[in-house]
């Protein structure tokens, strides 16, 4: 169950931030919780199936993040477009897209292509299932992660 405000689980502190998983306020699909956590040094953030854009109170709240988990999907998230323009003004210093179109998936969602169209070869990364790294691994520039499925 999706938790808000501010718990801790295994010493890990995490925000639950309330958004919605439509453009509705809710009213469609529902509620949306994205996640901020701190694990070494690292800041993550987990948009979860978040269906709209953030106002400015919201983007503040997320604040400086390392890795970012995006849906990028759209039809029940939101689109490719509108995760970049989150991705820019988040500003992560690692993108990951999430909750695309997979082979066998009976969901209707756009594919990752639609995603890294126009993303330069050289700032997309595919990790393959699992990636261990420190603070001290990630560029400076931002990077696109893409696992394997």
């Amino acid at each position: 169950m999706a938790q808000e405000g501010l718990f801790s689980i295994k010493g890990i502190e995490i925000e639950g931030l309330r958004t919605f998983h439509d453009e509705s306020d809710g009213r469609k699909r529902g509620i949306n919780t994205i996640y901020r956590f701190r694990i070494d040094d690292m800041k993550f953030c987990h948009m979860g199936d978040l269906g709209h854009t953030l106002d400015d109170r919201i983007l503040k709240q997320i604040g400086k993040v390392d890795v970012l988990f995006i849906p990028v999907g759209g039809v029940t998230t939101i689109n490719a477009d509108q995760a970049k323009v989150l991705i820019e003004k988040i500003g992560p210093r690692i993108a990951v897209p999430m909750h695309y179109r997979i082979t066998g998936l009976g969901l209707v969602l756009d594919g990752l292509d639609n995603f890294l169209r126009g993303i330069p070869e050289e700032k997309i990364y595919r990790v393959g299932n699992e990636i261990d790294f420190t603070h001290d691994d990630i560029a400076d520039d931002m990077e696109y992660w893409v696992f394997s499925m």
